[in-house]
This record gives structure tokens, sequence and C-alpha cells, in this order.
């Protein structure tokens, strides 16, 4: 059996995502207004709606958030790497270089001070 979410690029999955906020936000406040009115059968429908939305929304939005994120640890590989390579270079040349000894403070002087 074929997940549903696998054939959903990141710009239909943020879409249905946006669309499931604003049928569900639809949905609540007509089930609010009818209800106030009086119309049981019909707050009752549109309650239902509502949930079915909420789902709909956690469903969508954890197959959008997992492409987003997805996306971006692609884009971010390239600057990471040459990041990570310059770090290296100069990781490399630090322990490379002879230590410098430090001159003892002079008597009296606070060495905790900046």
């Amino acid at each position: 059996m074929r997940r549903l979410g696998r054939d959903l690029d990141e710009g239909t999955a943020r879409f249905a995502f946006q669309g499931a906020i604003g049928v569900g936000t639809f949905a609540t406040l007509a089930s609010l207004g009818l209800g106030l009115r009086g119309s049981t059968l019909g707050a009752a429908i549109f309650l239902v709606l509502a949930l079915v939305s909420l789902g709909a929304l956690a469903y969508f939005g954890r197959i959008y958030l997992r492409l987003r994120r997805r996306r971006w640890q692609t884009e971010l590989e390239r600057p990471n790497a040459a990041l990570q390579q310059l770090f290296d270079r100069a990781r490399a040349e630090q322990a490379a270089a002879p230590a410098a000894t430090e001159a003892p403070a002079p008597e009296g002087e606070d060495t905790d001070r900046a």
C-alpha cells in the first residue's frame, strides 16, 4: 500500500495546509454562528467539518514541514561544506604554528583584569 503524501511536492502540501486552515476557520465560525442562532443541526455539520479540517491540517502540516526541512538541508549543504573546509584549514594552521609562550604577569598586577 502506498503512502498518501509521497506524491506531494512542497508547494502542493503548503497549499493544502493553508486550505485546511481556511476551511477549518470558516467551519468553526459558521458552527459558532449557527449554534448561537439555534440551528443545532447546521452547527453540528459545520463542527464535524471543522474537526475533519483539523485532521487535514495536522496531516498536511506534517508533510509540508518534512518537505521543507529536507529542502533546507539540501540548500545548506554547500555553504556548510565550504565553511567546514575553512574551519578545518584554520585549525590545521593553528596546530602547525608554534605555541606562543606568555610572559608571567609582573608582581602586584591583577591578572584577571582585562
